[in-house]
């Protein structure tokens, strides 16, 4: 479990969701060497992208390599902020964390994720900074499935849910899934 959470965080650390999420309004004057004085009342913000690939916080190893040990050690608390800092900082962060562990967990108990090769590459070069970071061209990932498929078992759980009993709706959620029914409506009745 430490492991994945190390992977989680080098996720957000490469590819935040919000790259600019943090603005604050300037209350008093104040210098920051080899830029100058920010007068009150500007607006400062963050860019989180930048800090998260910035060397001398995230050396010795290159901050663009995937590389989640570095989790395994200390680092400066204001490097990773992929949720925000201090009390404005994302009020679901901890319930993001443990849905992503959550749901990173049953696809990998449930598929075996295939490399697309060079496509998997190219989605996570080619990157547009909108309200949110995400790749310019969407890839489709391919899995395989590490379990036998129940159908039977599948078309009694949807019937109870459901209670849609058409032949028709099951041979279109089968193919939908990449099954062919081989069951019989009636057999359930």
């Amino acid at each position: 479990m430490e492991y994945l959470d190390m992977f989680i965080r080098e996720v957000l650390r490469m590819y935040p969701i919000v790259p600019v999420v943090i603005n604050r309004q300037s209350t008093e004057d104040f210098h920051i060497s080899h830029v100058g004085t920010i007068p009150a009342g500007t607006i400062v913000t963050v860019d989180i992208y930048s800090v998260h690939f910035d060397p001398d916080l995230w050396g010795p190893i290159d901050p663009n390599v995937f590389y989640p040990e570095r989790f395994a050690t200390k680092w400066h608390p204001l490097a990773w902020i992929p949720f925000g800092i201090g009390p404005r900082n994302c009020v679901g962060m901890r319930f993001a964390l443990m849905e992503m562990k959550l749901v990173l967990i049953l696809l990998l108990k449930i598929y075996s994720i295939i490399d697309c090769g060079e496509q998997t590459q190219r989605s996570t070069k080619e990157l547009d900074e909108m309200v949110v970071i995400s790749p310019k061209k969407c890839y489709n990932p391919s899995a395989n499935s590490r379990q036998t498929y129940n159908s039977k078992k599948f078309y009694y759980g949807i019937r109870e849910v459901t209670n849609f009993k058409t032949q028709k709706w099951l041979e279109c959620r089968f193919t939908y899934l990449g099954h062919k029914p081989n069951i019989d409506p009636d057999e359930y009745e």
